[in-house]
């Protein structure tokens, strides 16, 4: 019996495939990702048909775009020319900044890393939301790159045509 694929699966068949398709396929996936809302994770409660009640975490979609944009600049990394090299770079400081600059906002300073909703105050919340739109916008600055790049390197022709 065949498992059961989601919409998150990656399928593989077994046939070699060429790196300009694994990156074509990882965009279709950013393509998705940035097609739903963006929003923050959080966790719901639904009734099973025992009637009991399970709580299941609904994924923050911003994450998820964040990762998969990440993870497509990851892939191509030693396909960047110099000027794709200088904006990473930016992006990498930028992040930092950021996230430096929202934990000396918070009462929690002597935390390196940002912590989940539940670790901050009502006040505080406000900034980690500050911190995550403005993440957010670090990471489509970096896709609106990582897009020009490979349109340079000629990753949308398909068969002769640009797709």
């Amino acid at each position: 019996m065949e498992p059961e694929q989601t919409e998150g699966d990656i399928e593989f068949s077994g046939k070699p495939g060429s790196f300009k398709e694994v990156v074509m396929n990882h965009l279709t996936r950013i393509t998705k990702l940035f097609s739903v809302e963006l929003r923050g994770g959080y966790y719901t409660l639904t009734k099973m048909k025992t009637g009991e009640e399970k709580e299941f975490y609904v994924q923050d979609s911003r994450e998820a775009l964040e990762n998969a944009i990440y993870c497509l600049a990851l892939l191509i990394l030693n396909k960047f020319d110099s000027q794709m090299k200088k904006h990473f770079k930016e992006f990498e400081e930028e992040l930092v900044t950021s996230k430096e600059e929202f934990l000396k906002r918070t009462k929690s300073m002597e935390e390196l890393e940002v912590l989940g909703e539940g670790f901050y105050t009502a006040e505080e919340k406000v900034f980690l939301e500050e911190y995550k739109i403005r993440k957010m916008e670090t990471y489509k600055g970096l896709f609106k790159q990582l897009s020009i790049l490979l349109d340079n390197k000629n990753y949308f022709e398909i068969g002769g045509g640009v797709y």
